[in-house]
């Protein structure tokens, strides 16, 4: 038995892909951000607080310290979160383009003149998989 050929060309329609992953970042950056600044805005509150009650000198270095801490924790799981994003846009995208990419290909070989009928189909996990039942199904119907 042949083994299958994984397919490296995960980017098939550049522009529709690298959109649909731009509204993806898009939409992480802003949480991202959104995120930051509820943080910032929380510790500047702390702090604030602390010094109205006239906490002691050594709470206040502790929430200093924890700051920084959890802005690099933040920075860290903002990275994380953003190479995950991409690749599920990658992902996702290429389940997208892929079968309308299979399709246009199918439709320009059957306008050939003399191109024999055959029926479409696309690979398994791609969205879509209605598409080519109903692809086949209107070509048989013209074709009898």
């Amino acid at each position: 038995m042949a083994k299958q050929v994984f397919r490296k060309k995960k980017i098939i329609n550049p522009s529709f892909q690298f959109k649909i992953i731009g509204f993806m970042l898009a939409g992480i950056v802003l949480s991202v951000v959104s995120f930051f600044v509820c943080a910032s805005l929380f510790f500047d509150l702390l702090k604030g607080k602390a010094v109205a009650r006239g906490v002691e000198p050594a709470i206040m270095e502790i929430i200093k310290e924890v700051e920084p801490a959890m802005t690099n924790l933040f920075l860290m799981a903002s990275g994380v979160s953003i190479i995950a994003i991409t690749l599920v846009g990658i992902y996702v995208s290429h389940r997208i383009a892929g079968p309308l990419y299979n399709l246009c290909r199918y439709l320009d070989d059957q306008s050939q003149p003399g191109a024999k009928a055959r029926p479409l189909s696309f690979r398994p996990g791609d969205f879509f998989q209605e598409i080519p039942y109903h692809v086949n199904n209107f070509i048989s119907q013209k074709v009898k």
